[in-house]
Parts: C-alpha cells; structure tokens; sequence
C-alpha cells in the first residue's frame, strides 16, 4: 500500500498576479491537501516534515494491521499540533480548551481505545454542572470532532462520542438590551477602543470571532462593506451604514488585523463593563439586540436572515417576537362588545 505525499505552493486566487513571495504553501498526504497558511518555504518545509512523521507513524500501523496504543495526553499533543497547523487560530484555541477539559476528566495517561461512551456522557454532565450548558457542548463538540480524527487516523475504529447527545438548552427567548441599557453599558465603558468595538457588533449584528478577524483589507470604502469570512473558508460582503463606516476609520490600523485581542479578553472586558453598568448580559445579547431591534422596525425576516449570515430564515425566527409595550398595544385594539 502507498501513501503519497508532497509539498507545493499555489497563487491565491487574485488578480493581478502576486509576486511568488505571496504564494501559498500546501502539503498533500494520500490525496488529502492541507493549507500551511505560509508563504515562507522554510516554514512551510518545518511544518511539512511535523505532519510527515505524524503521517508515516499511524499510517505504518495501519499497514500492519493494528491500532497503534495512544495514550490521550500524547494525542492530544498530536492533535492540537495539526489543528494549529491546519485550522484558524480561534478553532485551534477551543481544541485547546476541550482538551484542557477532557485531560481534566480522563487524566493523560488514559489510552484512547478505553474511553467509553458512557465516561464521555459522566463527563459532558459534570461540565454541564461547572459551566453554561452551551459551552460545554461546544467542548463535547470539538472533542468528537478530534475523536473523529482519532479514527481517520488509525487510532480507534469506534468514538467513544458517537451515541453521546448534547446537554439540553434553555429555549428561553433570547436577551436584547434595551436602548436605555445599551447607553448604559457604553457609558460605563471607559475604554474608548471598547466603546467602538460594541457600537460595531450592535451595528453589524455579527459573532464574536467574525468581528475579531476582520483585517483592514476586509474593508471597502468606495463600496461601503466589509468582507466577513465565515466557517469552511466561505465570506460573506456585508453592507454598511456610513455610521458605521465611521467607526472603523477611527482605529488606527492601516494593514492586518483591527482588533489586537483575544476573544476570551473581549469577553471577559465586556462582561467586566456590564457589571460596572448594572446590565445583566453577555456579549453575544448585543448580536441578539442587533436581531430584535432589526425586526421591531419592520425589516423582512429574509433580509435579516441574511444580514446576519444565518443559513435560513429559521434561525432567525427567534428574534421575531415583541416586546411587553408592543403586545399591550395589540392587546388594546381587541374591540369586545363594540360595533
């Protein structure tokens, strides 16, 4: 049996052509083709050899016909190693913190092939009872997706994640601010590059990481929109207000990245600026905000489906509700008795 591999570049796909020093180095295994997100060779031949001698080692076992003994705290080392190399630095950073979680639980020296079903059901219950439900699914999430991984590459025939099924939500509606809160929490903030930063996802409406990675060539004056990139390589041009416009052309960056932070240092200076305003909310309530208000001035459920990038317009449904002023004004055009 052969397992192929190679290393070579490609031109991004604009025009006019890129001068050579712009081209992208790849790495193919077995077909397979991997973005070494460099156009450095020698960076691009370091990261090659890495996941070369990763490759040659499972794939050795896979020709004799057993699965290699993986013990998790080493392939978690293999994993976050080929995540760094392969995925966006945010995806990257939550398959750290899964892992941190799961090493928490398992202990590094537990061999893959003994992990059961049911320890991973035990596991994703007591996070559940540590953290906001929703986090730790999206840990569960990643850690399956590694798990999956852990197959392709020869290590399991079976996840151990296959059965396990998510904690369940509150399905409660989702929080919006008032405008009275939303003026509270920028009055609190005292940071002005802050300031900017909730004014921009209030006024876009976007995740948390879509903001965050925006570069200053994301941005188009003349047209008036930014490029958000989304999941799976996709990106979206999303229109702005000249308002908003406004906002960007304050920040000083001229090339790369807008933002210098983290998602977990805007999170936590965000929830930080909340308290010091007395506004119970997180950060992702100013995407929800952005959601409701749109709706409660009559924008079509379709535009702002798209607007803010949401597959179909169901998702988007749940912005579609009233708030206590508008259905007491329903109710009070109900006539009982009345010709």
């Amino acid at each position: 049996m052969n397992f192929p591999m190679r290393l070579f570049r490609r031109r991004p796909k604009v025009s006019p052509l890129p001068p050579e020093e712009e081209w992208t180095w790849y790495a193919e295994f077995d077909r397979r083709r991997i973005s070494l997100k460099t156009p450095n060779e020698k960076a691009a031949q370091r990261s090659f050899e890495r996941l070369k001698k990763a490759w040659l080692k499972r794939n050795l076992a896979r020709l004799e016909g057993r699965l290699p003994t993986k013990k998790l705290g080493d392939f978690s080392r293999e994993f976050l190693e080929w995540s760094q190399e392969t995925k966006r630095h945010f995806t990257y950073l939550t398959d750290k913190q899964a892992f941190r979680k799961a090493l928490e639980y398992f202990g590094s020296q537990t061999k893959l092939t003994s992990i059961t079903a049911y320890q991973v059901d035990k596991w994703l219950a007591k996070m559940g009872q540590e953290v906001q439900r929703v986090s730790a699914n999206t840990w569960f999430r990643h850690f399956k997706a590694a798990m999956a991984k852990a197959i392709e590459w020869g290590y399991l025939k079976k996840s151990p994640c296959q059965s396990v099924k998510q904690l369940k939500t509150d399905e409660s509606l989702p929080r919006y601010l008032t405008r009275e809160e939303y003026h509270r929490l920028q009055a609190a903030e005292t940071v002005p590059a802050f300031r900017r930063l909730w004014e921009i996802y209030l006024r876009t409406g976007r995740r948390r990481g879509e903001i965050l990675r925006l570069t200053a060539e994301d941005i188009d004056w003349k047209g008036l929109a930014i490029r958000i990139r989304l999941k799976g390589g996709r990106s979206q041009r999303l229109p702005i207000t000249p308002e908003t416009a406004t906002l960007f052309r304050q920040i000083p960056v001229q090339v790369g990245r807008l933002f210098p932070w983290t998602p977990n240092h805007v999170t936590h200076h965000f929830i930080k600026t909340a308290k010091a305003a007395g506004v119970s909310c997180r950060l992702h309530d100013l995407r929800h905000t952005y959601g409701s208000w749109m709706i409660q001035a009559g924008v079509d459920l379709k535009v702002v489906s798209n607007l803010m990038g949401h597959k179909n317009t169901r998702t988007t449904e749940i912005y579609a509700y009233l708030n206590d002023a508008q259905l007491a004004q329903a109710q009070g055009k109900l006539k009982i008795g009345e010709e």
